[in-house]
């Protein structure tokens, strides 16, 4: 990912949501690695993310002309957790 794809796609995939956490999110954590970026969601459900997936994520990306990379450099790793006790947070760094 080439720098300020990130960010392109943040804004994209906040305007697509009204600038509203969508929802079933329970949490997005992003930043900057070597050679691209890492992200971490957790959804209540693995429906609410397919819905946000179909729904907001795929249209943002192909509004602003990312879908194509990042269709060939994200890496998805799913993870059921079907017992989830505690979800704890506090607001985002910045806004």
């Amino acid at each position: 990912m080439e720098d300020g794809d990130y960010d392109r796609i943040a804004i994209a995939v906040r305007e697509a949501c009204d600038d509203t956490p969508p929802s079933g999110l329970l949490l997005h954590v992003a930043g900057p690695v070597e050679g691209g970026y890492r992200y971490l969601d957790l959804w209540e459900s693995e429906d609410a993310w397919r819905r946000f997936h179909d729904d907001m994520l795929h249209p943002a990306l192909e509004r602003i002309g990312v879908l194509p990379l990042a269709a060939s450099r994200i890496a998805v790793h799913q993870e059921a957790l079907d017992d989830v006790r505690d979800v704890w947070g506090s607001l985002p760094l910045s806004a």
